[in-house]
């Protein structure tokens, strides 16, 4: 998924990747594949037979700020159902709730892709560094055989996240202090959607949740000047370490990663290893 891109009701089965690239918007590329993920989200499929060899890798990713289920549509966004809920009245566990559609979506994607024989390698940025966090406390990292997790947070401030479950925006100017954007005007349905499912995605202590989880699978990204969600803090940094996890930061923004060659091959080369 991705920032402020209308459709937030394709499920994140849609922005797997081709067998050679990524579609990273996973909006309305390739219909047949997405009529495809959909059945995947309500059907497991068989693994392949046995004595088929692994072969070219499959890459799912994810990104944005969103949701994926058709419950929580909005008037903003462009419509998959007949119906509209208002997400001001859903309680947290609610929220989460939807989050986790997202989640069991990915889980049997990774999972029909692995069973195909695929070397399977989840790649999420912002908004789906958070929800993978959220996957591997649900599921653990056994299903991929690599996560690449950009530009997102284990332990969110707790004011920022209520701030978003409340309707209250926060940055990070510094990279380090969150501090709230006033609004001029009351959130769209559109905005308020968006700000509470980033609020429940990011309520859970997830240093807590993934504290006897072996995290050898993982690849953290993070911006030391990450102004959209902060920098990890040190605390964040060292259990990420301690469980394994291999740790790269980049001087620079939300999409620093992106932007810096260096950077891109460092994350290149952990990714091989």
């Amino acid at each position: 998924m991705a920032d402020h891109h209308l459709g937030y009701a394709v499920p994140i089965g849609g922005v797997v990747a081709y067998a050679d690239r990524i579609s990273p918007s996973g909006v309305g590329y390739e219909a047949p594949i997405m009529d495809d993920l959909w059945r995947y989200a309500a059907v497991r499929h068989r693994p392949q037979e046995p004595g088929a060899g692994r072969s070219r890798a499959r890459v799912a990713g994810l990104r944005g700020a969103g949701t994926t289920s058709p419950r929580t549509a909005t008037s903003g966004s462009r419509r998959c159902c007949a119906t509209t809920t208002v997400l001001s009245e859903f309680s947290l566990a609610e929220l989460q709730a939807e989050v986790d559609v997202s989640v069991e979506i990915l889980h049997r994607t990774i999972e029909h892709f692995r069973d195909q024989g695929k070397r399977v390698v989840v790649i999420g940025h912002s908004y789906g560094a958070f929800l993978m966090a959220r996957y591997l406390s649900h599921h653990g990292p056994a299903a991929a055989d690599r996560y690449l997790i950009m530009a997102g947070r284990l332990d969110m401030p707790e004011e920022v996240v209520n701030g978003f479950l409340t309707g209250t925006p926060y940055l990070f100017p510094d990279g380090v202090t969150p501090t709230a954007v006033p609004s001029l005007a009351p959130p769209t349905d559109r905005e308020l959607m968006e700000w509470r499912i980033a609020g429940a995605t990011g309520h859970d202590r997830y240093t807590e949740r993934l504290a006897d989880t072996d995290l050898q699978r993982i690849i953290y990204v993070y911006g030391t000047l990450d102004d959209a969600v902060g920098r990890l803090t040190d605390d964040e940094v060292g259990f990420l370490k301690s469980r394994g996890a291999t740790v790269i930061p980049i001087e620079g923004g939300h999409t620093s990663m992106f932007e810096d060659v260096e950077a891109v091959q460092r994350i290149s080369e952990a990714l091989q290893e």
